[in-house]
Parts: structure tokens; C-alpha cells; sequence
């Protein structure tokens, strides 16, 4: 795995250093130690890792002399581990060289201390500082300047402070980044059953139900599962990956032999409040004066379906969300998302092997918003190599310029919903925030609903009253009366700054490995039928499936009469039961489809 050999090395390089600042006199830690032994492994190390990422991967790109070229390589855990390792070595053999000749030429321990510890933690800058000390102080340091340090008590008083700082800000810094796992409640089967049924019946209570549409039978959950809400270190790839916090929920069930569990990562869809999220699910507060409101049903159902009949559910927040509510909501956001998830189940997996629990099939899941991200997120395991035994999405915008254009533009009397307005608040706000595009909102929406769409984004409105109050302020206003008059026209916001953003964020021009299926209603308020249709389509004209119907591993499946809620409780069962069939010894799938860990076989991402 990357990031242990990340820890590895970085744990063997810290000790070496500590070794050299507190002992920069001695001959075994600067002319051996630091200066070959411990240079030579990390270079050993990094040699064996570019060795095998060359034999798996080929030599490097073409254009690894450009800036862009070298954010595409880095993109590579394993390189970037190992370019990490090649920055450690010559830090070190730098700093051997500056505690050798620090103590040849007799400069005070406290210049040289600080020297070794820049370079330690800014490489050129400590260099920089003892080649200006040497130079100023190369001749006055062997009269009066010695003399003023040589007090010994005070010196190894110092030196026993600077090195207990040291390691104190380095574990504190390690202990930062390492999830926290907070065992919530163990929910009893029963419960879980409970849920699946009452609490169906409140959730589709919103719309009235089509004549064509049928209502599958109620599930039931046959054990017992432990909650855990869970918080995380992740960065932003869209702002030079700064660190962000996160959270989110894992599901395991209780059972008596839990030692291989098969896993799903779920993705939730648009919530309006920002506590609606996996982590507060099963919480009756939240840090607001509101309620949930109803929108963490979803990830509800999904414990009791999944969790509750043996599967361990591990689902992000995403961005701004949760215990993360203080950052801005990455709304369609591709990159942020893909790594909210991506670090979230790194995290869960090291949780669960530390319980000796061992993942065996990997699934996704996701609805609406959440069926975009499923297969964005599925589009980042397959590139990092973890293998995926199956995907499912329910009424995914998975082209979110191509949904939301035809909203605006072709809206279906008496059927969208009245609420796709948030939507182009979310995202317009998020795009604002995580691409850095300055006033892109204002450039976008009508002048008269800026401050409400903004207010929907911030939620700053209060509570859900407060929301369905505003939104009751504009009416039967349709979709294209909260952009501002430019965009009438089709072509500008094609061209657009925002269209262009959206047309980014799609997650569905790829031919997946892993089978697929695209759940979608042909009711559905939010998501026209081709939408959910579309990743089916590209991936029957990219391979031509009239030739090879067996290759196209993305099959669309139609629920008659099912709108937004309906498909989602349609499709998660029929994915489950599609799910349970593809863990089975027969079903077809290689063995290797067992194995969930980042890379293999020769080592782990």
C-alpha cells in the first residue's frame, strides 16, 4: 500500500534526523548513518518502486518535462511515495554534509541546530542559512563566538527540549491525519426491518405514486449492525490538494463470523440540509436548531438493505458536509468528490483490517447526485487499479450539462419537479468556491434570485419552512427565469464558464471494466429518461454492441412508472439481489474480483 510505504520512509528518515540534530559530532551518525546507511535503503527503496511501476505502467509520459505532464505522473500514489523517497535522500545526505562541517568549522550548536532543522522541513532554506553562517562566521566563531555557547548543562537542556518539540510535533502532526472512528450505536435487526417499511411509506408519501408503477415487496435485515461516524483527513485537488476535514458513516454488520465482508461504498444524493449526510443518519441532533429534515432516509434504507444483511456500507458526507459543514458544499464538484470517497474507504478499510475484518467484494451504489459520483468514484478505483465486482446507480445525471440543459430548455409541463432551482445554486456556488472562479455566480444567475439561490447554498434560510417559503416567492417561475437573459440562448451557455464546468463534471465517457447498471425511472421529475440512459448508450457506440453484446458491461434498466424516490426504492433491492448473484462461486466473476485493496498484485496504492 502507498501510504505505508509513504510512513515508512518518512518514519526512518525522522528518526535519522533526530539522530543528527541532537548528535551532530558523532562520527557514526554524520559520516555513517545519515551520510550512507540510511540514504542507501531510501534509495534502495525508491529504485525497487520505479522499477516495478515502470514494468507495470511503461516508461514515463512524453511530456514529463512539462508542468502539466508532472501533475499527471504525481496523480500516481505509488510515484508520488516514491518521488517523496527521492527528496528524502538528498535531504539527508545534504544535512550530513552540514552537521560534518558545521562542527569542523566550530559553529555554535544553536546556528547549527537551526540549520539542520530547516533543512529537515524546508530543504534549500537550511542550506541556504549554513552556507550564510559559514561564510559570515567562519573566522570570529573560533574566538569569542564559541565561548558564549559552552555552557554544557545548558546545551544538552537544550537539546533535549528541541528534540522532545520534535517528536512531539511530528506525532501530533501523524495523530491529525489518522481517521477517527466513533462507534454511535449498535441498531438492532428489527429496527433496521422497521425502517424499510414505515419509513418507505413516509418517504414516497410525497408524490403520488403512477399507474404503472409497482412497489416492490418490503425487505427485511437479518442481523444486527454496529454504526460508526467517522472523520477524515482529505485535500482538494482543484486548490493544489489543501487539506480538508471530512466525515462520514460506516455500517459492519454483527455477525458471528465477520472475518471476510463483502463492502459497498455508498453515494447519497442532493440533500438540503447539510447535516442530511450518512454520518448523522442514525443521530437524533444535530448541530442546528433544525431537524434533518427527511433526505437521510436514503443512506437509512441502504444500512438496513446492505448492512443488515451482511455487508459492510462505508458512505462519505462529501465535502462541506456532516462535521464538515463549516467548508463550502463541493456540489458537483468531480476531483473533491472522487477524493472525499476515495480517502474515506482507504480509512475504512484500515479500520476494518485493525479489526480483523478482511473486505472481499467491492461494490458502488449511488442515487441521484449520488449515481454521478458512483460512477466517478468507480472511474478512480478502476484507474487505481482496486477491483470493483459491480456498480449501480439510480437516476443519474451522469452528463450534468446535458440534464440540466434540457431542463431548461425542453421542461416537461406538470412533471419537473420545483425544486431543480437548488440545483443550480449548488452548483454554481460550489464551482464558484472550488475551481476559484470569482463572482461566476453572479455571471450566471438572474439578479433578482441571487441572494436566494445564495442563501440556498449557504443555508442560511433556517430551517425547512424557511426553504419551501422562499421557493414558494417565485412561483411557477420556470428553470430559465433564474439565469440571467444571455443565457435564453443554448450556445452561450454551452460556451459558458458554468456550462463548461458542468460539462466537466461528467462521470460516464469511459468504458468501465466492472458491470454496471443504470437504474432509471420513466416518471422521473429529475432525471429525463435518455440522462439515464446515457451511460448505457456511450458504451454500446464506443464497442459496438450489436457486434459484441456481451462486452457492454453498463446495461440500463427501465422501472416503469417510477419518479425520483420510486426508482431509488426499486433499484437498491433489485441491486442487491443483482449484487448477492455476482458473489455467488458460479456466477462468472475472475477470482481476482475478490480483492478490494488499491493495486495488485505486486503491491497496493
Amino acid at each position: 500500500m502507498a501510504d505505508t510505504f509513504f510512513s515508512a520512509t518518512n518514519t526512518v528518515a525522522l528518526l535519522a534526523w533526530i539522530a543528527l540534530v541532537l548528535f551532530p559530532a558523532r562520527r557514526a551518525v554524520s559520516h555513517v548513518l545519515c551520510a550512507i546507511l540510511v540514504p542507501a535503503a531510501l534509495a534502495i527503496s525508491y529504485a525497487a518502486v520505479i522499477g516495478w511501476k515502470m514494468t507495470q505502467d511503461g516508461p514515463p509520459p512524453g511530456d514529463v518535462m512539462t508542468l502539466g505532464g508532472l501533475k499527471g505522473m504525481f496523480a500516481d500514489d505509488w510515484v508520488f511515495a516514491a518521488a517523496w523517497a527521492h527528496y528524502l535522500v538528498f535531504d539527508m545526505v545534504v544535512g550530513a554534509w552540514i552537521a560534518r562541517d558545521a562542527v569542523r568549522l566550530g559553529i555554535p550548536w544553536p546556528l547549527r541546530t537551526i540549520s539542520l532543522l530547516l533543512t529537515f522541513l524546508l530543504g534549500p532554506v537550511g542550506f541556504l542559512l549554513h552556507v550564510i553562517t559559514r561564510f559570515v562566521l567562519r573566522r570570529a566563531v573560533a574566538t569569542d563566538g564559541r565561548a558564549m555557547f559552552d555552557s554544557l548543562p545548558q546545551e544538552i537542556v537544550m537539546r533535549s527540549l528541541l528534540g522532545l518539540v520534535f517528536i512531539l510535533a511530528f506525532s501530533g502532526s501523524a495523530l491529525a491525519e489518522r481517521a477517527v472512528f466513533t462507534l454511535l450505536k449498535t441498531v438492532k435487526a428489527a429496527e433496521l426491518t422497521r425502517i424499510m417499511d414505515e419509513e418507505r411509506t413516509a418517504f414516497l408519501s410525497t408524490r403520488e405514486a403512477h399507474p404503472d408503477y409497482v412497489l416492490p415487496p418490503r425487505s427485511t435485515a437479518a442481523n444486527d449492525v454496529e454504526l460508526y461516524a467517522v472523520r477524515y483527513d482529505s485535500v482538494i485537488p482543484e486548490l493544489g490538494n489543501r487539506k480538508i476535514t471530512a466525515s462520514g458513516l460506516l455500517a459492519l454488520p454483527v455477525l458471528p463470523d465477520r472475518s471476510r465482508l463483502p463492502s459497498i461504498i455508498y453515494q447519497h444524493g442532493t440533500v438540503f440540509g447539510k447535516y442530511e449526510v450518512p454520518s448523522y443518519s442514525f443521530k437524533d441532533k444535530n448541530p442546528t436548531a433544525h431537524p434533518h429534515y427527511d433526505g437521510a432516509y436514503e443512506t437509512r434504507f441502504m444500512v438496513g438493505l446492505f448492512a443488515g444483511n451482511g455487508y459492510a456500507v462505508m458512505a462519505a458526507d462529501y465535502f462541506g458536509m456532516g462535521d464538515g459543514a463549516d467548508a463550502p458544499e463541493a456540489y458537483f464538484v468531480k476531483a473533491s468528490t472522487q477524493q472525499a470517497s476515495y480517502d474515506f474507504y482507504l480509512d475504512a478499510l484500515e479500520f476494518m483490517e485493525s479489526k480483523k475484518i478482511t473486505p472481499a467484494h467491492l461494490f458502488v451504489g449511488g442515487w441521484s447526485q449520488g449515481g454521478l459520483n458512483a460512477t466517478g468514484l468507480l472511474e478512480k478505483l478502476e484507474r487505481k487499479k482496486v477491483l470493483v465486482a459491480g456498480t449501480f446507480t439510480a437516476s443519474s445525471p451522469s452528463d450534468p450539462f446535458a440534464a440540466l440543459n434540457g431542463l431548461m430548455y425542453h421542461p416537461r409541463q406538470g412533471l419537473d419537479a420545483g425544486w431543480l432551482n437548488t440545483i443550480v445554486a449548488l452548483s454554481v456556488f460550489a464551482f464558484e468556491n472550488y475551481h476559484d472562479e470569482k463572482d461566476l455566480a453572479k455571471s450566471v444567475i438572474a439578479p433578482d434570485a441571487y441572494d436566494n439561490l445564495r442563501s440556498i447554498y449557504e443555508r442560511s434560510y433556517g430551517g425547512p419552512e424557511d426553504l419551501m417559503a422562499m421557493l414558494g416567492t417565485f412561483g411557477e417561475r420556470p428553470l430559465l427565469g433564474y439565469f440571467r437573459d444571455e443565457y435564453r440562448d443554448p450556445a452561450y451557455f454551452a460556451a459558458s464558464r458554468y456550462g463548461q464546468l458542468l460539462a466537466e463534471a461528467e462521470t460516464y465517457r469511459q468504458l468501465f471494466k466492472s458491470p454496471v447498471k443504470a437504474f432509471y425511472g420513466t416518471q422521473d421529475e429529475v432525471v429525463k429518461e435518455p440522462i439515464g440512459q446515457l451511460s448505457a448508450t456511450y458504451q454500446t457506440i464506443m464497442i459496438g454492441n450489436e457486434a459484441a453484446p456481451s462486452r457492454n458491461t453498463v446495461v440500463a434498466e427501465p422501472v416503469p412508472g417510477a419518479d425520483h424516490r420510486r426508482t431509488f426504492i426499486t433499484a437498491a433491492p433489485a441491486a442487491k439481489a443483482w449484487m448477492d448473484g455476482l458473489r455467488a462461486p458460479d456466477s462468472g466473476r475472475p477470482s481476482g474480483s475478490r480483492s478490494v485493496r488499491p493495486s495488485a498484485p505486486a503491491g497496493e496504492q
